[in-house]
């Protein structure tokens, strides 16, 4: 079972979603995810990626932090 308090559990079944074509359903784990871990470059990235609506004050340092995450060859790994 899902725990309701780990973003990385949303992020996974999220990514399930994404890969079985179900976006409604990833954008609303990808949500849940970023509530509990509003910085995590991997949910950023793949709800952007499925035009996610995030809120504009934070859309800016949001983008901030993917591109940093980007930026580090650790990051860069896991994002393959």
């Amino acid at each position: 079972s899902l725990d309701a308090g780990n973003a990385e559990g949303w992020f996974g079944l999220g990514r399930s979603y994404e890969e079985l074509g179900r976006a409604d359903e990833a954008r609303r784990c990808y949500g849940e995810a970023l509530r509990l871990e509003p910085e995590h470059p991997l949910v950023l990235m793949h709800c952007l990626g499925l035009g996610g609506d995030l809120p504009e004050r934070d859309l800016a340092e949001r983008s901030r932090t993917l591109a940093e995450a980007e930026a580090t060859p650790t990051a860069s790994r896991s994002l393959i």
